[in-house]
């Protein structure tokens, strides 16, 4: 694979989606007249003057989970007259094989 996919890729997973799932659940919802949207992001997204020499470089995946963050947090504040509620989940490190956490602790 290309590393210009893999951006692609990662771009469309952590930024793209959530907003295309929520476009897609929008109008069921709002028919219903009640819901709550769910997005995730990460605790990543905050930590842009990380400097944990164990942390893997995280530029893209950062820069995509904080635009999750950005659209999750903006569609709140424009839902507040809406009777959708509108949250995001920004789960902490978990130790996988794609984050050279395999083995070490992250509790």
């Amino acid at each position: 694979m290309s590393s210009r996919l893999t951006i692609n890729g990662l771009v469309t997973l952590d930024a793209v989606a959530p907003v295309r799932s929520v476009r897609a659940a929008a109008p069921g919802t709002l028919a219903a007249g009640e819901g709550t949207v769910v997005t995730v992001a990460s605790l990543c997204a905050f930590s842009a003057r990380g400097t944990d020499p164990h942390m893997s470089r995280r530029t893209l995946r950062l820069a995509a989970r904080a635009a999750a963050l950005g659209f999750t947090c903006t569609l709140a504040d424009e839902s507040t007259d809406s009777p959708i509620r509108v949250d995001v989940v920004s789960p902490g490190a978990v130790a996988t094989d794609g984050t050279d956490g395999a083995g070490r602790s992250v509790c």
